[in-house]
């Protein structure tokens, strides 16, 4: 969950373990609500990326606020683990929000990008 400007954002995912699935989103104006689910972050079937969220970080500078989501990303053999354990690892994975009013979304996937963190701009490589 988090604030951008005068609208709440919470990011939710489907219960599919460590596996990678479509994150959906939802805005309010309060903390308290009310709550309107707004639909995926990313485009359906691209798995948000091949992440579940884990937070979203805002980068204030000098021209702006980029806010970075941060999505674990899990991988690994499950059938070499012992009884009761998982052989996954995590990774993150790091991706500028884009903003089109007050929805969110992340378009596209961006291999290479750069954070201007003292402007708090982002550009694509």
């Amino acid at each position: 969950m988090f604030r951008a400007g005068n609208t709440w954002y919470w990011i939710g995912s489907d219960k599919t373990g460590w596996r990678a699935n479509d994150d959906f989103y939802s805005t309010a104006p309060a903390i308290t609500g009310p709550w309107t689910y707004q639909g995926f972050l990313a485009p359906q079937g691209k798995l948000t990326w091949m992440t579940q969220s884990t937070w979203v970080v805002p980068i204030a500078g000098a021209s702006g606020t980029t806010y970075v989501y941060w999505g674990d990303h899990w991988y690994g053999d499950e059938s070499t683990a012992h009884p009761g354990q998982h052989n996954y690892l995590t990774t993150y994975v790091f991706q500028p929000l884009v903003f089109t009013g007050t929805q969110i979304g992340l378009p596209t996937y961006q291999v290479s990008w750069k954070l201007d963190v003292g402007a708090g701009t982002w550009s694509a490589n």
